[in-house]
């Protein structure tokens, strides 16, 4: 687990399993930007909308669809969504 509460620009995750990020509303404040790479099982902790909330985990996914437009030969990557 690892706790970001100011500043980060960036922050780069690379070859973990099970990673769990803990961004505070400090550092929310400056937009920055996750760059994930070979990682599964990840989850992002933001705080609830107000003090008193609870905090609100994402996964964050690790399966991707990728297509290929026929006429243009144009690759389009979407994260897998799983539902049901």
């Amino acid at each position: 687990t690892l706790y970001v509460e100011k500043q980060a620009a960036t922050i780069n995750v690379d070859k973990c399993a099970g990673p769990r990020l803990v961004l505070f509303q400090d550092l929310l404040s400056t937009n920055p930007q996750i760059v994930t790479s070979m990682t599964s099982d990840m989850n992002i902790s933001v705080p609830g909308k107000t003090e008193n909330d609870d905090w609100k985990d994402t996964p964050v996914p690790y399966q991707f669809i990728t297509t290929v437009n026929p006429e243009t030969k144009e690759l389009t990557t979407v994260p897998m969504s799983h539902m049901g």
